[in-house]
């Protein structure tokens, strides 16, 4: 969900709208100033600055806002000087370059106090918060916030109020606080709704909006996105109509409203389509590509992943057009002074001494050329061939990092861990970025659900098998309301196979049907404590209250996946008491090597291993685990991903 940090105070709301009425004021201003005194000129001087700083011209914004700075010194202009020192710290903002920013808002505040101008201090002080929040130097940011705050209450400007509560309410959702948020962005609102600045408030009910979705307040959320919506449609702004329309998505994604998820963000990219805004098509293509894998069209999905990428290198691209151009001009500068020294040494050279100085360096420049060329001709080589490496590895990290994404999103959040199974832990240590290990977790009135599961292979193959695997559990669960383990595991059997069998890659069919899930699945009733088991290849292990050795319970001897001779998964049902203890997992723990003579672990040490630490928390379980791992695998390489859950009743 995309949270605005705005650095835009008062007429500084980026648009991409520009066009007739923008030209007929720069026109306007530039009339103006052209027949002004100085203090008014120079006021027209910082309005085109903030016109073209708007519209994406940083150059002239920058040189108009010197200019005004250079017309306020002349006069003496205490109040046009701070003005033109926080329009040039603006303009810093919008180039990332932020010790410039803070030199020149330091500067627009020690003249705003010097001249006892409190307006100016208010501005001032937002925007050296604002520089300490982008630099991580977050001591101080809530201080200057606040002192903005102060001196707008003072003067009862709630046009300018608006931007400190803003300020404050974004300063609080960059650490998780909400209601804090949530807060001042009400009171932004409220003082803005007394304006006419159809903007603003548009802007604060889509901040209000975007903070109750991360409260899953979703209603609310929406409702609020309605007034923001309405206000943007009459601004005709559509590079927040589509981010809007994306935070709807969002929010129906989150509700399993699928087809109107779908629905707005089309919506979303026709808008940057039109606009061009290639900042706003990137998260949009994830998202496309993110709902189509929910919907199981892997197909689509891959083809909005390759359009999100490409958009990506696109913008890569534009960052390196405009470093070479920033060179270049350094270039030509440096070039134009050297030949100014050039001429003048050859005006003063007055004797032979000093002609054959002269010849000797131009020979020497001439020598010093070809090696430079012969140089930059290899360099230009190793480039070529270095970027072409580059492109390669970054497309595969790109679709590391997507499947990554992909799997975090599937796998139960620590909130719901808690709350189905308070007494427990999760040992999970995937060997590459993504795996093919994972955890499920599931609630269905008293019936919580629990596995332990190992897709065939580690990294991304795995971690897409394991993908599709998680989702027909779900399936089995939600929409066929099979609550028997040995069921569950029968019908995502028969899912996973039809899915597979229907993917138009034969190759990626055959091998995710061939190999298939491992897996150990519970069903614990809350109620009455019986716990009910079907495994396929992964048994379930239980250690009772009062006793000192592991009970075993053994899995079908078959994978979740495509057999010749498929049989029934059978399920087990065992009464628990309170203090007894369970354990699933997969088998990388006890295939790990390690130990003085690199050997596997094996799963006689891992049983011991549990029993000598029944007594410690369920925490203390998890470091204990960890750490005996560690120091078994020593120096050697991990050889698969481990997944190990242990519950306590």
């Amino acid at each position: 969900m995309l949270f605005y940090v705005f650095i835009l105070i008062s007429s500084g709301q980026a648009n991409n709208n520009y066009g007739l009425t923008q030209q007929l004021k720069i026109d306007s201003l530039k009339k103006k100033s052209a027949i002004a005194v100085d203090s008014v000129r120079s006021l027209c001087l910082i309005d085109l600055a903030n016109e073209y700083r708007i519209i994406g011209d940083l150059n002239l914004a920058k040189t108009y806002a010197d200019s005004a700075l250079f017309i306020a010194n002349k006069i003496g202009w205490l109040y046009g000087k701070s003005l033109s020192y926080q329009n040039l710290a603006y303009i810093n903002l919008y180039e990332s370059d932020f010790e410039a920013a803070m030199k020149n808002a330091v500067s627009a505040l020690q003249i705003a106090e010097k001249n006892n101008d409190k307006e100016n201090q208010g501005f001032a002080f937002l925007y050296i918060g604002y520089i300490n929040q982008s630099l991580g130097e977050n001591k101080e940011v809530l201080y200057y916030f606040r002192k903005s705050l102060e001196l707008r209450k003072e003067l009862g400007d709630n046009y300018n109020l608006g931007y400190s509560y803003t300020y404050i309410g974004n300063y609080y959702s960059q650490f998780n606080n909400y209601d804090s948020s949530l807060y001042y962005h009400t009171q932004a609102l409220n003082v803005r709704l007394k304006t006419s600045d159809t903007r603003s408030i548009a802007d604060s009910y889509l901040l209000i909006g975007s903070t109750l979705f991360q409260q899953k307040k979703y209603n609310a959320a929406i409702k609020n996105y309605d007034f923001a919506i309405e206000k943007y449609h009459l601004l005709n702004d559509k590079k927040r109509l589509a981010e809007l329309y994306r935070n709807y998505a969002e929010i129906y994604i989150y509700k399993n409203e699928l087809e109107l998820a779908e629905k707005h963000l089309f919506q979303a990219l026709k808008l940057a389509q039109e606009i061009g805004a290639i900042e706003n098509l990137i998260p949009i293509y994830n998202e496309l590509a993110n709902l189509q894998e929910q919907k199981g069209d892997f197909k689509k999905a891959y083809a909005f992943v390759r359009k999100h990428i490409n958009f990506k290198d696109s913008i890569s691209s534009n960052n390196i057009y405009r470093e070479i151009t920033k060179q270049i001009s350094k270039y030509k500068i440096e070039k134009e002074k050297a030949i100014q020294e050039k001429n003048k040494a050859v005006l003063l050279a007055k004797n032979k001494t000093q002609q054959y100085i002269l010849i000797g360096a131009f020979l020497l420049i001439i020598l010093l050329t070809g090696i430079a060329i012969l140089i930059a001709r290899t360099l230009k080589l190793t480039k070529s061939q270095k970027e072409v490496i580059e492109d390669q590895n970054r497309e595969i990290v790109d679709s590391i990092t997507y499947a990554k994404r992909i799997q975090e999103a599937i796998l139960p959040t620590a909130q719901l861990i808690k709350k189905c199974l308070p007494e427990s832990f999760i040992y999970y240590k995937p060997k590459d970025i993504v795996a093919g290990d994972f955890y499920w977790i599931e609630q269905q009135g008293d019936n919580i659900f629990f596995a332990a599961a190992d897709c065939t292979g580690h990294g991304v193959p795995g971690a897409m098998v394991s993908v599709v695997c998680h989702n027909a559990m779900n399936s089995a669960i939600k929409e066929l309301n099979i609550i028997e383990p040995g069921k569950i595991l029968d019908k995502t059997r028969e899912i996973v196979v039809a899915q597979f069998n229907k993917s138009e890659n034969s190759e990626i069919a055959s091998m995710s049907i061939r190999d298939g899930m491992d897996i150990a699945l519970c069903v614990l009733n809350s109620a009455t404590n019986e716990l009910k088991y079907a495994g396929a290849f992964s048994p379930l292990w239980i250690l009772r209250s009062k006793a000192n050795q592991i009970e075993e319970i053994k899995a079908n001897r078959q994978p979740v996946g495509k057999v010749d001779n498929p049989e029934s998964f059978k399920t087990h049902a065992v009464n628990l008491e309170k203090g007894d203890s369970v354990y699933v997992f997969s088998d990388g723990y006890a295939d790990q090597f390690g130990g003085v003579k690199g050997k596997k672990l094996m799963y006689k040490p891992f049983k011991k291993l549990l029993v000598s630490i029944k007594n410690e928390s369920m925490e203390d379980k998890l470091k204990l685990l960890n750490s005996y791992f560690e120091n078994w695998k020593g120096e050697l390489e991990q050889v698969d991903d481990v997944c190990i859950i242990g519950v306590k009743i």
